[in-house]
């Protein structure tokens, strides 16, 4: 494996896990990684302070907010019978 996929998939992870990790952006993160490292100065000149456009744009903020729980169902009753049972017949 290459420095670059390593450095990628380092940064993708640190950007998922920012935004809460959620489920199924995983290439969203990769392309932002790829982004944001591909937008840094050579390695002789000294990295920038601010925090990437890419980060910010995955931030948890933009999130929904989860939905809450829902209370369980009521266990299921049997009808209510209107009809008294029958009686069984007489023993001879």
């Amino acid at each position: 494996m290459d420095d670059h996929e390593d450095r990628v998939r380092t940064l993708a992870y640190r950007l998922w896990e920012e935004a809460g990790r959620p489920h199924g952006r995983g290439d969203e993160f990769w392309h932002a990684a790829e982004r944001q490292i591909a937008s840094r100065p050579a390695p002789d000149q000294p990295p920038a302070t601010s925090a990437s456009p890419a980060a910010a744009s995955l931030a948890p903020a933009t999130r929904k907010p989860a939905a809450p729980a829902a209370k369980p169902a009521a266990p299921k009753r049997a009808p209510h019978r209107t009809v008294a049972p029958r009686k069984p017949p007489p023993k001879r």
